[in-house]
């Protein structure tokens, strides 16, 4: 497993599971923590800038303000 740190602004557990699943399959990885906007995950293998530009935009079209 390959250790990986994805700043992401807007932070969703659920909705990055989501996309992960899309590109390891359910259970082929694990989110370890979260710390400020930097996400800690375990991935088979290192994801490619356009998957974390896909997350990122992912996770921002799927955020819901709590203010």
């Amino acid at each position: 497993m390959n250790q990986q740190f994805l700043t992401l602004k807007y932070g969703n557990k659920k909705k990055l599971r989501q996309k992960l699943d899309g590109y390891f399959g359910s259970r082929n990885y694990e989110v370890v923590e979260r710390s400020g906007n930097q996400w800690q995950v375990m991935v088979p293998r290192k994801l490619e800038s356009t998957e974390v530009e896909e997350i990122q935009e992912y996770m921002k079209q799927h955020y819901k303000s709590t203010t």
